[in-house]
C-alpha cells in the first residue's frame, strides 16, 4: 500500500501523486466503473506488470495470492493505493455502487503479458519459486 498527500480546506479535498512516489514509471492508465456489485474484474496475473490501484470513489475487495497465500484488502479511500507486483493473481470483488477504480500501470496493455487461467498461473508462479531457488 502507498499513502498519497491529501489536502483539506473549505473547498473539499485535493490528492496529489508525484512521480517521486510511484514504485514504478507509468505506461498505461484506465478506470473501472459501472460494475455491479455481483461482478468481479481481474481473475487474472501479469507476467511482467505492476499496477497501481485506487479506489477514487466507493469501494472494492481485491484478493492476491501468490499460490500459497491469500491476502484480501479493502480499498475504501482514495489517498491509499495498492501496488500489485507482477506475478501476483487478483481479483477485485465485492463493489459498492459508484465505484470508481483508478489503475497506473507500468506496461502498456499487452494480451500475451496475462495469464487468464489460474492453473496457467499455478504453473508459472512454480516456474519463478524453482528459477529463483536455483539462483
Amino acid at each position: 500500500m502507498i499513502m498519497v498527500q491529501q489536502h483539506n480546506d473549505a473547498r473539499g479535498s485535493l490528492s496529489v501523486l508525484d512521480d517521486e512516489a510511484l514504485p514504478f514509471p507509468v505506461k498505461r492508465v484506465f478506470w473501472i466503473y459501472d460494475v455491479p456489485s455481483e461482478a468481479e474484474r481481474g481473475g487474472h496475473a501479469h507476467r511482467t506488470c505492476t499496477e497501481l490501484l485506487f479506489a477514487l470513489n466507493g469501494s472494492l475487495r481485491v484478493t492476491l495470492t501468490d499460490g500459497h497465500q491469500e491476502y484480501t484488502v479493502l480499498l475504501d479511500c482514495p489517498t491509499q493505493g495498492l501496488i500489485i507486483p507482477a506475478g501476483i493473481w487478483c481479483r477485485l470483488h465485492s463493489f459498492s455502487p459508484h465505484t470508481v477504480v483508478l489503475c497506473l500501470a507500468s506496461e502498456p496493455y499487452r494480451p500475451e503479458g496475462y495469464l487468464h487461467s489460474f492453473e496457467h498461473y499455478l504453473a508459472f508462479a512454480a516456474s519463478i519459486e524453482h528459477n529463483s531457488d536455483t539462483l
